[in-house]
């Protein structure tokens, strides 16, 4: 009955023809839906079956349906009777004067908005709050005018302003006093898909639903509206679709704050609201597009969910049913005894039953028939397999283990302990049931990422540890070897974002290897540069010296060159020296008076040049004459007269 949901419609109180229904296959989505209908008993007729069609089609449940039905008439009238329900609207907004229908119960029949704030002398939002604390006050008519409306689907039409929501009591006090009132009631919460395009509106909606979620208290649905107009800002959104409607690991959220300099600033802040939406992980979102019908169908399935609507009073009736088939079940198993009493025991297991003192050994054994039973229990070495554990993360996100593969051995001294106080059954109550509860304790306390990959290598060992840890103090005796887990299944859409998220791992892998292989190429070839670097500065200085060396011996030879030259002309000099000097003391013995006065004439007689004139040279006509004084008189008288 697991895998079924089960719906009875009758009109005589009692379980009329039982049909399966199953829906094969969808043509376009909208209302062409195939379905499979047999009969198990009852009328197999054609009427029974278009009205278990019709039904089925209109109740769109996804899983197979049992459907028991026994009706006066199968007209089409008496089935959407059943079906459809009158739906009404409650309009519970005082500020709104624009409505475009007629509501069944109107606020503005109570209290009046502008009467409210002349009589008050409030501003809009105070005479709004002051119009909803009336209401609750006066809820009784609102209480009244519901409960007249017997057999409606009610539609609450309430204010927009989201502090009545978040902070103001009213809506919460109007709530509990119709639910008090057996009125099933959720809350429809509306936001524009385009806040996902600001990665800071988007945190601002999801701290709005939580604090909404918690302040009002009803079952609650999130809707994603005009998602029509996603397309028209697609390139503005950092992930997927998924990624906002089922709010997924927030971190990457965080990061895109992060970028933006405006939300950078209050980093602590988002993180800390990141944290509170995450811890609580109420908020997901239906997307709504009002011009796609497959999506309205899915709106209003959920808020058919969340109030009941789709499970109505047929609850009950069910629960009996599935009564019924256990008890039938339990006789079946019952009157199915062993009838025979030779019974053998295989190696490796020990019998006994639940009212002897001591158990048997392998081989055959007798017992009384039909009052002693025997059940084998293996105490080597065996592996339970747990198939199919549910578990939600931190994040809300459900994933399904496929296999737990526990490899356990009980001790033989410890199995009429461990049967009488647990069973035969015991590792259904010992190892089954235990590794639902500490799979779902790990998985409620940790993110979808580390459970599927950050701390995945973990998983089996904490697991084994927990187990032995809780049989060492309840089940002495029985000893975990080894615990396996296979990897969960996790919705399709978040594995295709790991693939993804593994081959930009990959590529950024390859990437720093790459990068590290350039660095390190970059760092021998500098390496090869200061070595010839060095190498050519090494010969340079070689070189610089072996110059400097030529230049320091040019100079000693030139130094010495010099001293050489400077002695040579220093003799020389000397030589001319004392050459001029003995020639000058010889000059002076030999230029006497006599022989300058034979030189002159000498001198003279070898002169061809004659004068004529009065101006001869006086040293031709006077000789040596001039020194004397008579001489000198006699010239001067001369020139006077001339």
């Amino acid at each position: 009955m697991n895998n079924r949901t089960l719906l009875i419609v009758t009109h005589f109180k009692k379980l009329g023809t039982l049909l399966t229904i199953n829906r094969e296959s969808a043509v376009n989505g909208y209302n062409s839906d195939v379905f499979s209908i047999k009969t198990v008993f009852g009328s197999d007729n054609n009427d029974v079956h278009v009205a278990a069609r019709y039904i089925a089609q209109q109740i769109n449940i996804e899983k197979p349906l049992l459907l028991s039905i026994a009706l006066k008439d199968y007209n089409l009238e008496t089935l959407k009777s059943i079906v459809a329900a009158q739906t009404t609207v409650a309009f519970l907004d005082p500020a709104n004067e624009n409505m475009e229908y007629t509501p069944a119960a109107d606020i503005s029949e109570l209290i009046k908005h502008e009467e409210a704030m002349t009589h008050c002398e409030l501003g809009p939002n105070g005479a709004l709050i002051y119009c909803m604390e009336f209401l609750a006050i006066n809820v009784k008519w609102l209480i009244t005018k519901v409960l007249n409306l017997k057999d409606h689907y009610l539609i609450f039409d309430c204010p927009g302003q989201v502090e009545l929501y978040t902070h103001h009591k009213s809506v919460s006090q109007i709530a509990e006093e119709l639910n008090q009132n057996l009125v099933r009631l959720c809350s429809v919460h509306l936001v524009d898909s385009h806040h996902c395009s600001d990665p800071g509106k988007y945190l601002s909606s999801l701290t709005l639903c939580t604090t909404v979620m918690l302040q009002i208290g009803l079952p609650h649905v999130n809707i994603m509206t005009k998602f029509d107009e996603m397309k028209k800002f697609s390139d503005h959104l950092a992930f997927n679709i998924d990624y906002y409607t089922e709010v997924l690991d927030l971190k990457y959220l965080l990061e895109r704050l992060d970028e933006d300099p405006f939300t950078a600033k209050y980093k602590k802040l988002n993180a800390a609201l990141v944290s509170i939406i995450e811890n609580y992980s109420l908020v997901s979102f239906i997307p709504l597009d009002v011009n796609n019908k497959a999506m309205l169908l899915q709106v209003k399935n959920a808020v058919d969910k969340a109030n009941g609507y789709v499970f109505g009073e047929y609850c009950e009736r069910a629960t009996m049913f599935d009564q019924r088939i256990i008890a039938l079940g339990f006789v079946m198993c019952l009157v199915t005894v062993f009838n025979f009493s030779l019974h053998r025991i295989e190696e490796g297991h020990v019998g006994g039953g639940a009212l002897l003192p001591q158990v048997s050994n392998p081989g055959f054994h007798m017992m009384i028939p039909f009052l002693t039973t025997y059940r084998p229990v293996q105490v080597t070495l065996q592996t339970d397999e747990v198939k199919n554990v549910p578990c939600g993360t931190s994040g809300g996100v459900i994933i399904y283990f496929d296999r737990i593969e526990v490899v356990n051995i009980l001790g033989a001294n410890s199995v009429y302990n461990m049967v009488r106080n647990f069973t035969v059954d015991y590792d259904r109550t010992l190892i089954f049931n235990k590794v639902h509860h500490e799979l779902n304790q790990f998985c409620s306390v940790h993110t979808l990422h580390e459970v599927y990959i950050d701390l995945f290598d973990q998983i089996d060992e904490n697991l084994k540890t927990a187990l032995q840890r809780d049989l060492n103090e309840l089940a002495p005796g029985l000893n975990i070897q080894a615990v396996r887990v296979t990897k969960p299944k996790i919705p399709e859409t978040i594995r295709k974002n790991y693939e993804l998220m593994e081959a930009e791992k990959t590529k950024l892998l390859i990437s720093t290897q790459h990068q590290k292989v350039v660095e390190k190429d970059a760092e021998t070839d500098r390496k090869k540069a200061i070595i010839e670097a060095e190498k050519e500065a090494l010969v340079a200085k070689i070189q610089y010296n072996q110059k400097i060396m030529e230049k320091e011996s040019l100079q000693q030879m030139a130094a010495i060159e010099d001293e050489m030259h400077l002695a040579r002309q220093k003799s020389r000099s000397d030589a001319e020296f004392y050459q001029m000097k003995m020639q000058a003391e010889a000059n002076k013995i030999l230029l006497s008076k006599e022989f300058l006065e034979l030189k002159k004439y000498e001198a003279l007689a070898h002169n061809t040049k004659i004068y004529y004139g009065q101006d001869i040279p006086r040293m031709f006509a006077f000789g040596s004459c001039l020194n004397d004084a008579d001489f000198k008189s006699n010239t001067n008288i001369a020139q006077k007269y001339l």
